[in-house]
């Protein structure tokens, strides 16, 4: 696993789990405007490795807009180049942040199972 942590927050920090064509971000912490550029540092050769790309928040404690708009920057590019980008695991707060914003679209529960089974577990 990769892992990246923004220098002015040690409770930020994104690791990378490269599985059979498969990429999951796991992003911990608090997203926000001082800590997008690191998620998006992590984005980027992500975004090069894989057709498919995931990312669980289950460890996010707090997002604001600005993480709102990089992860649906994210997934616009994706869908650009016709791959799939996912967000999953969200806690109730950060869900409610998509649902409000017209972009629940972009989470998936089902997503981390059926990434599970094609590893074979």
């Amino acid at each position: 696993m990769l892992s990246t942590e923004a220098p002015t927050d040690a409770l930020f920090g994104v690791q990378h789990d490269l599985r059979d064509g498969f990429v999951r971000l796991f992003v911990r912490g608090e997203l926000d405007l001082a800590t997008v550029p690191v998620l998006e540092d992590a984005l980027a050769p992500v975004e090069r490795w894989s057709g498919r790309v995931v990312v669980d928040l289950s460890d996010l404690s707090f997002m604001d807009a600005s993480g709102l708009r990089a992860l649906g920057c994210a997934g616009r590019r994706a869908s650009e180049k016709g791959r799939r980008f996912a967000v999953t695991r969200c806690r109730p707060m950060v869900r409610r942040l998509f649902e409000l914003t017209g972009m629940a679209d972009m989470l998936d529960e089902a997503v981390p199972e059926l990434l599970e089974a094609h590893a074979g577990g």
